[in-house]
């Protein structure tokens, strides 16, 4: 019996060893596993370099996209994925309504020099939404904020400090706290995690109407997590799940587009600045 147990304390001991060396490689490694900036494609930087921008945030400068609108007030935002180039954005506008757009890659990312962080995107995305609608002389009442992935957790906190028009969650999730959770169990990531991304702190709150655009075969954000965010929503909200599409193909799928023009034109008109 003193060989069994001596054997078990041995192997408790160097499974609590293998937990707590890799509790503290995820903690520095942390940054890399969340953030994979993407640098612009060359192609359609060219193409697009009548709507390049450079927009103020504190004490650098965020090179990005303005496409303007001849006819409407009203402006959509888009926030990316952690690993997309969100210039290929600029491909698609023709499957949206007409609006004006903003597209800004976060610091770091794209031609944005920087290190990204939480902290550092949300600062960002009210310093440079601020500027565009001050320079453009647009308004937030006209405003609809778009994340995509990691981009749901920037677009639902400047939903929460802005008082924008609606918000589009393409295949969000409620934390990152909870994401990660279901991927490592056997770490205490409730600890360990520095970027939190906790839209569900935020959702309770917010009251503007929101579309939740999921793909059914997502293996990156567990349905369900996506689902737990719409249930907080405070607002009016609606869930379009694209059964055959996984998590970066959803966009792929013409009710991806189908779903967002239908939510677009189902807002309040557009209102005088």
């Amino acid at each position: 019996m003193n060989i069994f147990y001596e054997l078990l304390a041995g192997i408790l001991k160097i499974s609590l060893g293998v937990l707590v060396l890799g509790s503290l490689l995820a903690y520095w490694y942390q940054d890399k596993m969340i953030f994979y900036p993407q640098p612009v494609h060359p192609e359609i930087g060219k193409r697009f370099t009548t709507y390049k921008i450079s927009v103020p945030s504190n004490s650098r400068t965020l090179a990005g996209w303005f496409v303007p609108s001849q006819h409407s007030r009203e402006l959509l935002v888009y926030y990316g994925g952690n690993a997309e180039d969100i210039s290929y954005n600029l491909m698609e506008l023709e499957e949206l309504p007409d609006m004006n757009y903003l597209f800004v890659p976060y610091r770091g990312y794209g031609e944005n020099d920087g290190v990204p962080s939480e902290e550092g995107l949300y600062e960002d995305a009210l310093n440079v939404l601020d500027a565009v609608l001050k320079e453009h002389q647009l308004s937030l009442q006209n405003t609809v904020v778009m994340g995509r992935s990691l981009g749901s957790g920037v677009a639902t906190y400047v939903a929460s400090n802005r008082a924008v028009k609606a918000v589009v969650l393409v295949t969000p999730f409620d934390s990152l706290v909870n994401v990660a959770s279901h991927f490592y169990p056997v770490f205490p990531v409730g600890l360990i995690l520095k970027h939190r991304f906790e839209s569900d702190l935020r959702a309770p709150e917010l009251r503007m109407p929101a579309l939740f655009i999921l793909g059914g075969m997502d293996q990156t954000i567990p349905n369900p997590l996506s689902h737990r965010l719409a249930g907080l929503w405070a607002g009016r909200n609606e869930t379009v799940v694209v059964e055959d599409a996984g998590h970066n193909d959803v966009s792929n799928f013409p009710t991806y587009w189908a779903a967002i023009r239908q939510f677009l034109a189902g807002l309040e008109p557009e209102k005088k600045p």
